[in-house]
């Protein structure tokens, strides 16, 4: 899996929900700690448990959402990282 991950284009946005069919999307995470890029982060889950939510905050999760997901606010984050993006990246910003 790592290989798979260092060959892969960094993405803008990273969409991770808690549970994962190997693993957590925290686990996720807590593999690219130490990567230099910065990607914003949307945690998705169903739980309700503050630990995970502390755990998010620890590993600096820019958005946490509940299941089930409310579309407008998912939406507005995706607008909203769209935005900072293109402001931040000086050719995108004259285009």
């Amino acid at each position: 899996r790592q290989g798979i991950f260092a060959r892969a284009p960094i993405p803008d946005l990273l969409l991770l929900d808690v549970n994962l069919p190997d693993g957590t999307g925290i686990d996720v995470l807590e593999s690219m700690i130490n990567q230099p890029h910065k990607i914003t982060t949307v945690m998705l889950t169903a739980s309700t448990n503050p630990e995970i939510r502390q755990r998010c905050d620890e590993l600096h999760v820019n958005d946490y959402m509940t299941k089930p997901v409310d579309e407008a606010k998912f939406m507005r984050i995706v607008r909203d990282h769209k935005r900072l993006m293109i402001h931040s990246t000086p050719m995108l910003a004259h285009a």
